[in-house]
């Protein structure tokens, strides 16, 4: 086995430390994301709430402000059902990035011990 081999699994394993560092924005970004998302969706319920409260005496007003209440909760769980299934992509991708670092690794340390022989 021969060093250019080295170089090309070395030149490999960069460009996947890179892709691990993109991963590893990515799932920052989404835990940003989220974190910032369920702060408005909290706002949103206080506000409801709140709106209620005042205006529960009119029938047909609290009533318009329930049905928007329970529209906006709908949109909030399918919002959140593709956060999650956004997050399980980055997920999944960062758990193939380090099976493929570790397959890197072990051919790499085979290829050394072939030529330590």
């Amino acid at each position: 086995m021969s060093a250019d081999e080295i170089n090309r699994i070395n030149v490999r394993l960069q460009d996947l430390q890179d892709r691990q560092e993109q991963n590893h924005r990515a799932l920052a970004e989404y835990e940003q994301i989220e974190n910032h998302f369920l702060e408005i969706n909290n706002q949103g319920e206080h506000l409801f709430a709140r709106l209620y409260d005042v205006w529960h005496g009119d029938e047909e007003l609290a009533n318009a402000i329930e049905y928007d209440r329970l529209e906006l909760q709908q949109c909030k769980r399918q919002i959140l059902h593709e956060l999650d299934s956004k997050k399980n992509e980055i997920l999944k991708e960062r758990q193939e990035l380090f099976y493929l670092e570790d397959d890197l690794y072990e051919l790499k340390r085979s290829i050394e011990r072939g030529e330590d022989t």
